[in-house]
């Protein structure tokens, strides 16, 4: 990954089998990457460099080097979550997350992600707590986080 949030989030990331990556949905890197442009998440799965995510077409696995190149890690999903953990996960999710039931803006990647961990909070909250630092040490080094930052 390009960035991570701290060294020992990257100690942290490289240790775990499971971690949840934010990419510019452009594409691009993220030093083109201008704070209101479309973001797109996904899950990476260390063991087999995968990034499975919620795509218009339904959920897809990528090699990670591939497409995810200029990802940045956003947190570790734990020890206790693996690849056998993401397989679970997508058989039972298959039917939710699909070409039909995808929307650009109200149903996406970050529904689907926030359904994988399990999280019970507001979608802003889980901004607020996994991705606007990582997002804006990315975006610019220098930048004081103290910005409102709403995507997806």
């Amino acid at each position: 990954m390009a960035v991570a949030t701290t060294t020992a989030a990257v100690a942290k990331a490289k240790a775990a089998r499971v971690s949840l990556v934010l990419k510019p949905s452009n594409g691009g890197p993220f030093a083109d990457f201008i704070l209101g442009d479309d973001l797109h998440i996904g899950i990476l799965d260390h063991t087999h460099a995968l990034v499975t995510s919620f795509y218009p077409c339904g959920i897809r696995s990528e090699p990670q080097p591939l497409s995810w190149t200029s990802g940045i890690e956003l947190c570790s999903c734990g020890t206790h979550i693996d690849s056998s953990f993401i397989a679970s996960f997508l058989r039972g999710a298959t039917h939710r997350y699909n070409a039909q039931t995808y929307h650009a803006s109200t149903f996406n990647c970050f529904d689907f992600v926030l359904d994988f961990v399990d999280f019970r909070g507001s979608k802003q909250d889980f901004v607020d707590s996994y991705v606007k630092v990582p997002l804006l040490r990315a975006v610019c080094p220098s930048m004081l986080v103290n910005r409102d930052v709403k995507y997806f």
